[in-house]
């Protein structure tokens, strides 16, 4: 979604706790402040749905902006003190299942209800709700009915470049320094723990061949813990991180 603002000749300025992995001279990060280096506890949380919405609208009156786009319902309920002040229309996207941002709620039950509150506000005070598949709005249809009705279905963009897999193979062998002959596994996603990446290598280490090879695209605050754990698992030479690409 912000590839296509950008790619429209729009400035997109987005609130996180730590910077997007790339950059573009259109795209403006805002950092949250936080005192948490653990951004998945109960305490982050707490302190996030007090803080994130009155940061968000004095980013939104300081930058002017004309439109507020979320990630999930949960971020559009934040977003909503900014909405409602400043009297902006809000497009939310669903890349995931309901009940899914804070993972300390199966630790403390009372945070399943706030997020199901947050969530619930969320789809209500978006003018328009788009799930990337069938299957995710299902999922949200399931959970609360009537006000995910109206969630539509926008699949992700996929581009289909022509694909010479013999040129392509070259260029990454040669790139990444590997034998001609290896067999490589490549994944991508963000290196955080909901990935379960760890449990990735763990099972990877168990390949004996040298002439395996795991590609772990992407970027995350995992990134330092996984390639660790590599080194621990004794396949720290076949498991490459070459972090954030757009070639993948």
């Amino acid at each position: 979604s912000i590839d296509a603002y950008l790619e429209n000749g729009h400035e997109v300025h987005y609130v996180a706790v730590v910077p997007y992995p790339y950059s573009h001279q259109n795209l403006i990060p805002h950092i949250l402040p936080t005192p948490f280096d653990n951004h998945d506890t109960l305490w982050f949380w707490i302190y996030f749905f007090l803080i994130a919405p009155w940061f968000t609208l004095i980013v939104g009156i300081k930058e002017g902006v004309g439109l507020i786009s979320s990630v999930s319902p949960l971020y559009a309920c934040i977003c909503g003190i900014a909405k409602w002040a400043l009297r902006l229309p809000q497009l939310t996207f669903i890349f995931s299942k309901p009940k899914f941002t804070t993972g300390c709620h199966e630790q403390y039950r009372f945070m399943e209800r706030i997020e199901q509150f947050f969530e619930s506000m969320g789809l209500r005070w978006s003018e328009q709700v788009l799930a990337n598949s069938k299957g995710s709005r299902s999922a949200w249809v399931a959970e609360y009915g009537d006000p995910a009705k109206r969630i539509e279905v926008f699949p992700n963009n996929v581009d289909d470049p022509p694909f010479d897999r013999s040129t392509q193979r070259t260029r990454l062998c040669a790139e990444f320094g590997l034998e001609t002959d290896s067999f490589i596994i490549a994944t991508s996603g963000i290196l955080e723990p909901h990935k379960n990446m760890g449990f990735l290598i763990s099972a990877f280490s168990a390949v004996q061949s040298n002439k395996a090879v795991l590609l772990l695209i992407g970027e995350g605050m995992q990134r330092s813990y996984l390639q660790q754990h590599a080194v621990e698992c004794g396949i720290a030479e076949r498991t490459l991180f070459p972090g954030w690409r757009t070639d993948v």
